[in-house]
């Protein structure tokens, strides 16, 4: 330090000569300019000095003041602005060719208006620029901020900018925005062409503001707690805006418009760090190149816009994505992002793997979003040829076995073999997450609800005594293996669509018997079946027979399958208002392997398949009744079907009426025609009715005799 202080005292002399020399030129208002006819910055005859004439033209160090009654223009040449700098401070529109060189800083400052650069060569001044007010234009090839910093102050209404008109603009400085951060909204750069700079930094928010073409940002923008927004206009993807390096400030992207090349984009290519930040896109498309990683945990993507994802690492695992009605995250192909948590239109999503299949609407690409709250609990066990053990905390990829509430990940196929122990469900319950077929040889027990949800398949090979009820969601089949207590011995079952993906619940064991309660959400009919000339089944799914005791609730449509197998249905079957249960009976051997539904049927039914539905003598259904296509309506009681029904049945149906059965309803349709009330048996309709009974359409015609 003590060789260094003559440098210093040196260096503080020099400037304090400099400042003595330092002059104040005012422009000589009798001076004027044109494009055609500029005046020379560096000539005395365009200044006065104390109201005179000036004795030299300016110097480093000096003052330029600027109020003529019309614009000014300076030709072309070189001003060095020595060490000790340069001052132009105008109060009218100025129009430069002047390419500055020196190290020294120079300043523009005075009311809002314009100075445009037309200077065709750059200039080279190394102490940087610092830009205090108005709006600062690039017209020409030239770069007039040289190759240091550039700073730029907002202190009032003045808002500097800075507008690049020429194409592709590589502007090599790290810019400094400094200004009163009460004044939000700040526009500093208004581009109309493809420009570059190499790293932002400011104490205040402040918009970038790109309009047809592209914005680029090598290195870091840095605004500590503060918004950056970048409102992009008709930027397509050739000339899209985007940050390369770290971002460390909150951001909003606004993007409106498209061009031939696309819609409007921004795209962060670099790794951001803070936590804290927040990513708001409220329109238009945000990529994530797939090296950026967004660290902040806080996403919002707005009702026209999409959050493109194109690499594993782009969003942190603690990170909350909030996604608004015909918002969309766009994920690549291979590519998995984990989160924390998703909310679409309002709505928490449970854990689990969406795809563009299970969240249509709001997840495109082919690519995976796992969302899996705070849980560490990814398995890493081996494969389904090697089975390893649920307890062994080396299967586990945080080195810990999954206790109470815990969330687990399963990202390929995995045999799981508990021996001699069962995998506890607590009071908080358990989720599978599945991105493969996991089979779990041992029993799940305990008092909470089980939770399974992902693209694969979960095979229970053991009973399932749980009693907290189980649900199924996300594309997940649940297969359990067990005869009885398959799902646990209490609880409500729930196959839950809502979400999409069509999640199923295939019974592959003869004899299953299931105490209870079944509950469906959404529309699930979607899963397609290519054997036997099958057109698809829907929530539930019989492969051998099983007998359900509990009642099943669904909140739209239904659709209830049975294939090389029995279906036994004991309770209640309800719909809203309006709605259908069908039950699809896709037997192709004989016809004793019979769906029978023995409780109330609360909705429309459809009967569908090619092997016969039955409802039992104890059942009733509220609703009108359609009969598909070589299927089947077994009735074995009057009350089966409601006087108030209206009955269709395609060509090639059948309605099979028991012995010694009367059964009435409202109309009939055959093949689509409405067939006249009467009385039909298989004698008079044998292409629709068999058996011995008889179907009542419309009212009787008997005559009632009163006696008094």
């Amino acid at each position: 330090m003590k060789n260094q202080m003559p440098l210093l005292a040196a260096a503080t002399l020099a400037l304090a000569s400099a400042s003595a020399l330092a002059k104040t030129l005012v422009w000589n208002t009798s001076v004027t300019t044109s494009s055609s006819s500029p005046a020379m910055l560096s000539e005395a005859a365009n200044w006065l000095e104390n109201g005179e004439p000036a004795s030299t033209g300016p110097e480093p160090g000096d003052r330029l003041e600027i109020a003529a009654s019309s614009d000014v223009y300076f030709g072309a040449e070189t001003f060095d602005i020595g060490s000790a700098g340069l001052t132009i401070y105008h109060t009218r529109k100025i129009y430069i060719k002047t390419v500055f060189t020196g190290p020294g800083v120079l300043t523009f400052d005075g009311s809002n208006v314009e100075r445009v650069f037309n200077a065709t060569t750059s200039s080279s001044h190394t102490g940087g620029t610092v830009i205090k007010s108005g709006w600062s234009k690039f017209n020409a090839s030239g770069i007039p901020l040289g190759s240091g910093p550039v700073t730029i102050y907002q202190a009032s209404a003045d808002r500097p900018r800075l507008q690049a008109r020429a194409y592709h603009r590589s502007l090599l400085n790290d810019f400094v925005l400094v200004g009163d951060s009460s004044i939000s909204g700040w526009t500093v750069f208004n581009q109309e062409w493809r420009t570059t700079v190499k790293s932002l930094t400011s104490d205040h928010d402040f918009n970038i503001v790109q309009q047809n073409r592209g914005f680029i940002v090598n290195g870091d923008v840095s605004a500590p707690g503060k918004t950056v927004t970048f409102q992009v206009v008709n930027a397509g993807d050739s000339t899209h805006t985007e940050i390369k390096g770290a971002i460390d400030a909150n951001v909003v992207v606004k993007a409106y418009g498209n061009d031939a090349a696309g819609a409007s984009i921004v795209t962060f290519s670099g790794a951001s760090t803070v936590v804290t930040n927040t990513l708001t896109i409220t329109s238009g498309t945000n990529i994530l190149a797939a090296a950026a990683a967004w660290a902040g945990t806080n996403i919002t993507v707005g009702t026209t816009a999409t959050l493109s994802l194109k690499g594993a690492g782009n969003l942190s695992p603690a990170a909350h994505l909030t996604v608004a009605e015909g918002g969309t995250i766009e994920v690549a192909n291979n590519v998995t992002v984990q989160i924390a948590a998703l909310t679409v239109g309002g709505t928490d999503l449970l854990p689990g793997i969406y795809t563009a299949a299970t969240l249509p609407g709001t997840i495109s690409g082919n690519g995976t979003l796992l969302v899996l709250g705070d849980s560490p609990f990814v398995w890493t066990g081996a494969d389904e040829d090697n089975p390893t053990q649920w307890s062994v905390a080396a299967n586990w990829k945080c080195n810990t076995v999954p206790g109470d509430g815990a969330v687990v990940y399963f990202p390929a196929d995995a045999v799981v073999s508990n021996t001699a122990s069962t995998v506890a469900v607590g009071a908080s319950g358990l989720t599978f997450v599945l991105g493969g077929t996991v089979a779990l040889r041992d029993p799940l027990t305990g008092s909470g609800a089980l939770t399974v949800t992902g693209t694969g398949r979960l095979n229970l090979d053991d009973a399932a005594t749980h009693t907290g009820g189980t649900t199924i969601s996300g594309s997940t089949v649940l297969a359990p293996y067990a005869k009885t207590s398959p799902l646990g011995t209490e609880g409500t079952i729930t196959i839950d669509g809502s979400g999409g993906g069509n999640p199923l619940l295939m019974i592959p064991i003869y004899g299953t018997t299931i105490p209870n309660d079944v509950v469906i959400n959404g529309v699930i009919t979607n899963r397609a079946f290519s054997g036997g000339g099958k057109t698809g089944y829907g929530a539930i799914i019989l492969y051998n027979a099983a007998t359900f005791n509990g009642n099943i609730t669904g909140y739209d449509d239904i659709l209830l399958t049975t294939h090389y197998s029995y279906m036994t249905l004991n309770g209640s079957i309800t719909v809203p208002e309006g709605k259908t249960i069908r039950l699809c009976n896709l037997n192709t051997e004989n016809d004793a392997r019979i769906v029978s539904a023995s409780g109330t049927l609360t909705g429309n039914l459809s009967v569908e398949g090619r092997w016969p539905v039955r409802l039992a003598a104890t059942a009733t259904c509220s609703g009108n009744v359609s009969v598909a296509a070589s299927a089947t309506l077994q009735l074995k009681a009057a009350g089966n079907l409601a006087e108030t029904a209206v009955v269709s049945v395609e060509t090639g149906g059948q309605i099979d009426i028991a012995s010694d059965v009367k059964v009435q309803v409202a109309e009939l349709y055959v093949g689509g025609v409405q067939q006249p009330h009467g009385v039909y048996n298989a004698t008079n309709l044998p292409a629709v009715i068999t058996g011995s009974g008889t179907l009542q359409v419309g009212p009787t015609t008997a005559t009632v005799i009163s006696f008094r």
